[in-house]
Parts: C-alpha cells; structure tokens; sequence
C-alpha cells in the first residue's frame, strides 16, 4: 500500500484577475465557471504567474484525488511560491498603501510649514531673556526642521548623496526612506532672486528623480522678508517638473 498522502492529492488551479478578486478557483475541475475578464471590476484574468521565467500555475484549492476538498482558497496568494515575485495585486495594494501612507505624511509637513515662521517669531520672545536660536541661513534652517520633525517621523535621513547629476553630486536635506519622501528646503536672502531659488530647485528636483529612494520630493522655502513678490508662477512652475517617477510639491511660508 502506499503511504504518500499526496499521491491521493490534486492542486488545482486558479484563475484570478490582476486586481486580485479570485473567478475560479477549480479551474480544471469547474471549465465553465473560467471567465476571460472579472465579473467584479473588468481586468483580465490569469492563471499562471506573470513572471516570464516562472510562468508556474497559481494555486487553486486542494482536493483528494476522489473530489474530496481538503482546502479551500477565499483569497488570491501576495506571492509565487516558486519565484517568490509578487503578484500584480500585491503589488498595486503595496503602492496603494504607500500613496495613501505618503499622503498623510505630506499633510503633516504641510502643517509644520505653514506654522514655521510663526514658531520662528516664538523663539525670539524666550524668558527670563534666554538664548534662542536665531534662522539666519539655510543651516539654521534645517536644524531647526530637524528638531520639528522629529517626533512625526522615524529614521529621517539627512545630508544623504543624490545620485550624479551633471558630473555632479549634491546632498539631500531630508528623506524619510520609509515612505519614500525627499525634503529640500531653501531660504531668500539678500542677493538671491525668485528665479535663482527657482533653478536651483529645478536642478535639485533633477537629481532627486535619480534616486532610488524618493517618489516624492517637498520644496520648502522659507522667505521670511517677502523677497518672492509672484509665489503662485513660482510654484505652478517647480510642481510642473513633476513625472510618474517623482512628485512634486511646494510650499512657501510666510504664505
């Protein structure tokens, strides 16, 4: 007699469309139940793994050789046991999950920018006439962030190397790596134009799409005297660099 259960087992196969919905989970053993595209949202279906050098069967539900089920499927495998690549679904729920996570983040940056010069002009009114910290310069600048960000934020990476642009490297002011986030701030001074901080953003912007890392870049300049007279042109302009690859978003404060 033989002893291997799995002789008097049969894995079938299943048929799943590429948002994940399961169409068929017997496939060989249910032919009229495989549809081209899902009734639930239209997208083609599929039945082995995408992948050009797998192209192994999905896993279906498991049954005795005599028809008995064993196990059923109710929800479409994240990976290819074989290859181990995720399967178009997993990977459109993991972007989706980073857009949304990228999101909120980006609200939470947006509320400490548009409260920065405010806790700027805090500072300058400590008691007992303590020392403060005085934003003189970009430095400033970004220490001061540093410390804002902090509690918001884990494993913020800071003066980390852009990848080569020109011939040449720069540093990154911030990228929190987790979500995929580059921070790049600028602050007017005597001397610096609209349309000098305009360039060197759109420099820093081409760099930043070279990095692995970074889908979505936040320019934040800081013009605490006013010196940016036209903010909207300056704006539509930078976040018009945006591509597929890397978002684009500006903030100005004092707005």
């Amino acid at each position: 007699m033989c002893n291997n259960r799995h002789s008097t087992e049969r894995r079938d196969t299943m048929q799943v469309c590429l948002n994940g919905h399961i169409v068929n989970a017997d496939f060989h053993r249910h032919p009229e139940l495989r549809e081209d595209f899902c009734e639930c949202c239209g997208e083609e279906t599929i039945t082995n793994c995408p992948n050009p050098e797998c192209g192994k069967p999905i896993l279906g539900n498991l049954r005795r050789a005599t028809g008995f089920p064993l196990e059923s499927r109710h929800s479409a495998p994240n990976f290819c046991p074989n290859c181990r690549e995720s399967f178009p679904w997993a990977r459109k729920e993991a972007a989706e999950r980073l857009e949304e996570d990228t999101k909120e983040s980006v609200d939470v940056l947006q509320r400490v920018f548009s409260k920065f010069h405010l806790m700027v002009q805090k500072l300058h009114t400590r008691r007992r006439g303590k020392k403060t910290l005085e934003v003189t310069d970009e430095y400033d600048l970004q220490d001061l962030l540093d410390v804002l960000l902090t509690p918001y934020f884990d494993g913020i990476n800071s003066e980390e190397s852009t990848p080569s642009y020109a011939g040449k490297s720069a540093r990154i002011d911030f990228l929190i790596k987790e979500e995929g986030i580059g921070i790049e701030v600028k602050m007017t001074r005597k001397g610096l134009t609209a349309r000098e901080v305009g360039d060197q953003l759109i420099i820093d912007i081409a760099r930043y799409k070279e990095h692995p890392d970074c889908n979505t870049l936040i320019c934040f300049i800081y013009d605490p005297s006013y010196k940016i007279k036209n903010r909207h042109p300056l704006i539509e302009d930078l976040q018009s660099q945006s591509t597929d690859a890397l978002k684009v978003v500006v903030f100005i404060n004092p707005s």
